[in-house]
């Protein structure tokens, strides 16, 4: 009988339209299926991949001599179906490759991790580490299911019934909650009755700073069926966590992470929560795929037939709208848990400020008051400042120039404390040498204040307060961080400095006053989100003031103050005011979520190569019918890390023709790779924030 052959399309982790076939040696035949870890070999490299499919057939039009066979079938848990599956939908959405999908599910070093994992492997009869931890982890669990639930009030008791009951109908749910009404508890809540049933449950955060709070409170109530999950874990915990969730999966987890948690193995979901599902957080930049950890989210619940809850203070436009189609239900706790009342408002004109010699370096006297009364009651006082560094700009005082990043059409911020200049996109790093590039002169001069300035002003304002600075710079150093996180929430601290970092779900129990210094700045980004990210930032803030038995006050300073984002905060609007409104100037110009928007990024070292590229994708997408498209055009930042950048914005309608329009898009930008011999790097961003 004449032998048939066996072959395997194989899913690498490269940016693929398709996959590789390999033959299968007879010795391996047994031990393969759908779903395997194999290492093949490819343009003399070797790479990990997965087994796709299995047929007896060569690839038509391929010569069987041609086509390589597979090297070793890895002892590591086989993928499932509905992993593959997952990051087929994932890739087509976000219009990438499922090699990329792959890559991100597993990301590392994939040569590192054969060696691994294999080592773990009971090859000689011998228990591998990750198998004995997962073991002593197991054995740790048994007895230790009681799982301590929350005392609900009668508001958050009535949102859990209504969640559950928008559950058993099959809707996800948009749990609308001011800030500190206490959605956490409720979060606890239907998270224990999902592990009584023998379900996983993720519990997604968008900031690893975020989810360190966080950790301690879950901690408390879930022990040891509780894991964490982030980018800033070691790949030995990281894989840790994917074998127990493949090979304990009948047990009741819980995972607390960042947006890449929706690629772990999940074979048992049964709730996922998405914390602050506003935030910006969850939206993956670079590399591909460049997916929203929230919409995600939503996509692997319905394909495992999981619950879902999004939660938040200020909910994003689109899941309003979600919730107005009748694709959410919505849940509201519109009362503070502690019955506290709103913050005082108060908006300081800076410009007037500044005419009647009414400022103290970057404070207001008002707020130096404000400050002040505040320590003198033993009161804590957050400061926000959207820029780190010491001073975001150097400018020569006798020329003007101002000091660029030689890699990006960036500004060089200045960082007092490391006597450095600093690029924030590129890494970029030098010493402070104060002659001016341009005309000699020894005038450069660092202007406008980051963290770090207001972080020398407060001291030299209060010498006798205790003042510590929260941002990127300071959280690198993981123990200096959680040391600075713990000292203002024991209240060892007085004054706390930070950006974005310190906004997200932080819970400070003596904080009675937020500031805002330069509030202008949250509006100065060129795009149609911009007013809707700084109206939750702000009223995020607005929420960390007084949030026990006092109220507590906001005074933002901005040259800005008739801004009707300051304005509606000003007046004590509620959120859901001010969404109304911009949903409505949405709606009028038809941009997202009433539409879909694709970014198409083009990024060349050569400008003249990256214009003909623009050119040539702008008469391609001509050809598609029913899209709108603007570009190519140069973003603010057009040139980064010593590419240059164009981009054009596609605005499709909410129509069944979304998917085909997408597959035509997307074959016009193959079109023009081949075009350009694949010289320029092109590459879609579906849903840009």
């Amino acid at each position: 009988m004449e032998y048939i052959g066996m072959y395997a399309n194989i899913i690498l982790p490269l940016k693929l339209a398709y996959t590789m076939s390999y033959s299968i040696p007879g010795p391996l035949e047994r031990g393969i299926r759908k779903g395997s870890w194999v290492t093949v070999t490819m343009h003399f490299r070797r790479y990990l991949g997965i087994v796709e499919d299995i047929s007896y057939s060569a690839p038509e039009g391929i010569a069987p001599s041609r086509i390589k066979p597979i090297d070793t079938v890895e002892p590591i848990a086989a993928v499932s179906y509905m992993e593959i599956e997952f990051w087929k939908t994932v890739a087509e959405y976000y219009m990438c490759t499922v090699g990329e999908v792959f890559k991100a599910a597993y990301s590392g070093s994939f040569s590192k991790q054969i060696e691994y994992l294999a080592a773990q492997k009971e090859l000689k009869g011998e228990e591998g580490a990750a198998d004995r931890l997962i073991r002593e982890e197991r054995e740790n669990r048994r007895g230790k299911t009681e799982w301590h639930m929350p005392v609900l009030s009668d508001m958050q008791a009535e949102a859990v019934r209504n969640t559950e009951k928008a559950f058993a109908a099959g809707r996800s749910v948009l749990l609308n909650g001011v800030t500190g009404s206490g959605k956490t508890e409720v979060y606890i809540t239907l998270a224990i009755h999902k592990l009584l049933e023998g379900k996983q449950v993720l519990y997604m955060a968008p900031e690893i700073a975020m989810s360190k709070q966080l950790c301690g409170r879950l901690k408390n109530v879930f022990g040891e069926s509780l894991m964490i999950f982030h980018s800033r874990q070691t790949s030995a915990r990281k894989k840790q966590i994917f074998n127990a969730l493949k090979n304990d999966s009948g047990s009741p987890h819980i995972i607390l992470g960042t947006r890449s948690a929706v690629f772990l193995p999940f074979e048992n979901l049964g709730l996922v929560i998405v914390d602050e599902e506003h935030d910006s957080s969850y939206k993956q930049e670079d590399p591909a795929p460049r997916y929203n950890g929230r919409d995600t989210a939503l996509m692997l619940a319905r394909q495992l037939g999981a619950n879902v809850i999004l939660g938040s203070a200020t909910p994003s436009l689109e899941s309003f709208f979600n919730v107005r189609c009748g694709k959410f239900a919505e849940v509201r706790l519109p009362e503070k848990y502690y019955g506290e009342k709103e913050p005082e408002i108060e908006i300081v004109d800076t410009i007037r400020a500044r005419h009647l010699h009414d400022m103290k370096g970057s404070f207001s006297n008002r707020l130096v008051n404000e400050i002040a009364f505040c320590i003198k009651n033993h009161e804590q006082v957050l400061v926000f400042r959207s820029r780190r560094s010491y001073s975001p700009v150097i400018q020569c005082s006798g020329c003007g120039e101002v000091l660029k990043c030689p890699n990006c059409n960036v500004n060089l911020s200045y960082h007092k404390y490391s006597e450095t200049v600093s690029c924030h996109y590129c890494g970029y790093s030098a010493h402070f040498n104060p002659v001016c590039p341009s005309c000699g002169a020894e005038a450069l001069v660092p202007k406008g204040a980051g963290t770090e300035k207001l972080e020398e002003e407060l001291k030299s304002l209060f010498p006798e307060a205790a003042i510590e600075r929260f941002d990127a710079d300071v959280f690198r150093n993981k123990t200096r961080s959680d040391a600075i996180l713990k000292d203002f929430a024991s209240g060892k601290t007085d004054i706390l400095v930070g950006t974005q970092m310190i906004t997200k779900g932080f819970d400070f129990e003596n904080l009675a006053l937020v500031a805002v210094i330069s509030g202008d700045s949250l509006l100065s980004f060129q795009d149609f989100r911009n007013d809707e990210r700084a109206t939750e930032l702000l009223y995020q803030l607005r929420g960390r003031a007084g949030r026990r038995k006092t109220r507590g006050k906001m005074l933002v300073q901005t040259d800005h103050s008739s801004h009707p984002v300051f304005k509606s905060l000003s007046e004590g609007s509620p959120f859901e005011t001010r969404i109304e409104d911009m949903m409505t100037e949405r709606s009028m110009f038809n941009y997202p979520p009433c539409s879909r928007m694709i970014r198409i990024i083009s990024r060349d070292e050569y400008e003249g190569r990256l214009l003909r590229t623009g050119k040539a994708l702008a008469d391609a997408l001509s050809d598609i019918r029913g899209i709108a498209f603007t570009g190519p055009v140069a973003p603010e930042r057009n040139r980064l890390k010593n590419l240059y950048i164009s981009e054009i914005w596609i605005k499709l309608q909410r129509t069944p023709l979304l998917r085909q329009q997408k597959a035509q898009i997307a074959s016009a930008m193959e079109s023009v790779r081949k075009q350009l011999d694949f010289k320029t790097d092109i590459f879609p961003d579906v849903d840009p924030l």
